[in-house]
Formats: structure tokens, C-alpha cells, sequence
């Protein structure tokens, strides 16, 4: 299965639809042939450069040929990608489907039921056994945003609060978090320092 979220239903109408909305919130007017002209320049160059064709970027001319079980998911805001492509997808897609529609724009946190939807639909749809299933524990804070966003703060705050005062257990800590070597491994460690006593 397949969650789909704020999928453009055609490149071409997608580019179209920007600069009509730029125009409607009182931007620069761009007749449509100008965009036209700007859109055959840029699949020339892409074409050229990259190998491909931009205007084959159109997912709903093949979900009517696409089977595999689809989420389809929105949120109502969006001025980027209007929900209508998401709707146009969802309507001429030709497997098991269904559509979430939220609050929010392009860039929100996606709200916590559509996370709960989209794990209920992909463990239906790869038929996970209940018992093997991942669940939050009650009253457990629901993770935010994407994984890595807050990364840098996790990483400080699994330091801070593991083996204070003990500097090689700090360094390769980090180096475990981090994916690599132990931080500072090439670093030779300070010679002890005789204690001071008065």
C-alpha cells in the first residue's frame, strides 16, 4: 500500500494554477501563454540536461491503471498544491482507495489521526499480525513533525543526560548517534591533572 500526501494531479496544471493563484492574492499578472512558453522552455532544458520529459509528470494519466491500495491525504489549506489534485487522483484511481482531508496547509504537521490512519490502513493492507503491531503506550506524547527534524536537540539532550563528568563515554556516545566514529576519537584525551588539596 501506498499513503499519498499533497500529490499534484499534472505538472502543467500545477504551474498554471500557481500563477493564476499569485495573480488572484494581487501579484504579477502572467498571461497564460507566457507560462506556456516558459514551461516548453524548461522541458527543453530538463529534457536535455536530465533525460527525461517534465510533462510525463502527470500521475492521473495512469492511476486508472494502478492497483496498488492508496491513502490519499490533504490538508484543506493548502495554497501550493491545491486538495483538488489530491480529489482528481483519488477519484480516477483504480484500486482500493480513500481520501483524508485535515486542517492545515502545504507544510503543517500532519494532525495525529492521520497518523493513526495511515498506520490502521498500511498494517490492514500488508496484513500485520495485531501482536506485532507498534503501539504508543497511554498517554505517551505522540512524535512531531518528521524524525530527523529535532535531531541536533536529541542528540544534545541524550548527552547532557548520560555520564556526566565522564568525557571519553560523552564522545563516543555522540559518535553512536551520529552514525560514526566516536567524536573527537583522533583527539588524544588530556593527561590527569594531580588533585590540588589545600
Amino acid at each position: 500500500g501506498m499513503v499519498v500526501d499533497s500529490s499534484f494531479a499534472e505538472l502543467n496544471q500545477l504551474a498554471h494554477e500557481m500563477v493564476s493563484l499569485t495573480k488572484a492574492q494581487g501579484g504579477f499578472s502572467v498571461p497564460g501563454f507566457v507560462v506556456s512558453a516558459g514551461l516548453r522552455l524548461i522541458r527543453g532544458a530538463v529534457q536535455k540536461k536530465a533525460g527525461f520529459d517534465i510533462n510525463a509528470l502527470a500521475p492521473i494519466k495512469n492511476v486508472d491503471r494502478c492497483f496498488v491500495p492508496a491513502l490519499f491525504a490533504h490538508a484543506k489549506g493548502d495554497s501550493f498544491i491545491l486538495p483538488h489534485h489530491s480529489q482528481q487522483l483519488h477519484d480516477k484511481y483504480a484500486g482500493d482507495k480513500n481520501i483524508v482531508l485535515f486542517e492545515g496547509d502545504h507544510n503543517t504537521v500532519r494532525p495525529g489521526f492521520f497518523a493513526d490512519s495511515g498506520m490502521i490502513f498500511l498494517c490492514a493492507v500488508m496484513q500485520i499480525p495485531a501482536e506485532l503491531q507498534l503501539t504508543l503506550a497511554e498517554g505517551a506524547p505522540r512524535p512531531r513533525g518528521l524524525p530527523w527534524a529535532n535531531r541536533r536537540e536529541r542528540v544534545h539532550q541524550q548527552i547532557q543526560s548520560t555520564l556526566d563528568g565522564d568525557i571519553a563515554a560523552k564522545r563516543a556516545l555522540l559518535g553512536s548517534l551520529l552514525g560514526g566514529p566516536a567524536a573527537g576519537a583522533a583527539a588524544k584525551p588530556a593527561a590527569a591533572r594531580p588533585s590540588q588539596t589545600t
